[in-house]
């Protein structure tokens, strides 16, 4: 039998915050939600990854529900807070289907990163891995209420209090 090396293996195009390389919600709870409503206006999540290589940040993605109404903000933080790139405040667009945000392009080293996420409407929908409020908390998945939809150059994350995690995260492509 051959084995493979999981830290010598590259990695997958996508990273998202539901993969391996993700908090582990998948793990326990593999329920696929489409349509889970945004939790507050403005409020940004942020789901830790855990990277064994480096990877290039070429745009980011987010598995858009039914309905998308609102902005969004995606972008991506080094362990101590830093925003290292994001989106902007962008329109979400593409039901039920992956939209790609472009960022300035970013390469990243192996360690902890956290994908941010904010949006403005609790009406437009996202789809997500229901988990427990307390496995999010384990996982490390932190909240922060802002007041726009552009994500800050600091993040400030707090306990997080919703039950799931959105599907959304990065590529290395910049056109796959």
């Amino acid at each position: 039998m051959t084995y493979i090396d999981a830290a010598a293996a590259p990695l997958p195009l996508h990273i998202v915050s539901t993969s391996r390389y993700g908090a582990v919600v998948n793990m326990f709870h593999g329920d696929l939600v489409n349509g889970a409503a945004w939790p507050a206006n403005n409020r940004a999540l942020y789901v830790p990854v855990r990277l064994p290589m480096a990877a290039l940040v070429a745009r980011m993605l987010l598995a858009n529900a039914g309905n998308i109404t609102g902005n969004v903000d995606l972008g991506v933080y080094d362990e101590a807070g830093t925003r290292l790139t994001s989106a902007g405040s962008t329109a979400r667009s593409g039901v039920n289907t992956v939209q790609y945000l472009d960022v300035t392009h970013v390469q990243i080293g192996p360690g902890v990163y956290y994908l941010g996420i904010v949006a403005s409407s609790t009406v437009g929908t996202f789809n997500a891995i229901v988990t427990t409020v307390a496995i999010n908390r384990i996982e490390g998945v932190l909240a922060e209420d802002l007041g726009a939809t552009t994500l800050p150059a600091t993040m400030t994350g707090v306990t997080v209090t919703q039950a799931y995690v959105p599907v959304f995260g990065f590529t290395q492509s910049a056109t796959l």
